[in-house]
């Protein structure tokens, strides 16, 4: 897969990797079975109750239980990439997220067009669609990314302070450039 270049309004180029396919399938399996937990304690509490109250369920007002165990399940998608900037857990898990096409942070409107179109690709469709959609890009992107101009990338490891500033040196260095000597700490804190 090809890498996604951005060019920022510094005029800095960064480079991303589209996430793979493989990866986006193992993070929707960890966010199936984070609904299926849901699902699983929201019958548990719900035989709980029917069983303290020691009644029958009413069906007069299953519908009201239907919209609290389904609104959620449907919902998961959306609400998690906007509240978590891009991640649900299974993305966060597996190390991928949302951005759009230039790298910026997507807005609601793209998260709403990616979920719609996610009814007919992976819902209806059982994956196959966005499965065959994600071969044929190079940009890692599905129907719903296509046209909500976003994409899922991998994101990087975060670099530990010890491998940058703070990293040790042997006492004989010389370094490359000698007026390096001359900078104070805040010098080097602004590069």
């Amino acid at each position: 897969m090809s890498q996604i270049g951005v060019e920022t309004a510094q005029h800095v180029n960064l480079n991303y990797k589209p996430a793979g396919i493989f990866e986006r399938i193992i993070a929707y399996v960890l966010d199936f079975l984070v609904l299926g937990i849901y699902w699983l304690v929201l019958i548990w509490i719900a035989s709980f109750g029917e069983e303290v109250a020691q009644v029958e369920p009413s069906s007069e007002y299953d519908w009201i239980a239907v919209v609290i165990i389904m609104l959620p399940v449907m919902l998961y998608h959306l609400a998690m990439e906007i509240i978590w900037n891009g991640y649900t857990i299974g993305k966060w898990f597996v190390g991928i997220r949302v951005v759009r096409i230039d790298g910026t942070r997507p807005s609601s409107t793209n998260y709403l067009i990616r979920w719609l179109l996610r009814l007919f690709e992976i819902t209806m469709t059982s994956g196959i669609v966005a499965f065959f959609t994600l071969l044929l890009n190079d940009k890692g992107q599905r129907l719903g990314d296509i046209a909500a101009k976003t994409t899922v990338i991998k994101v990087k490891n975060r670099t530990k302070m010890d491998a940058t500033v703070f990293e040790k040196i042997v006492d004989d260095y010389d370094p490359i450039y000698p007026q390096v000597a001359e900078l104070k700490d805040e010098d080097i804190a602004i590069i």
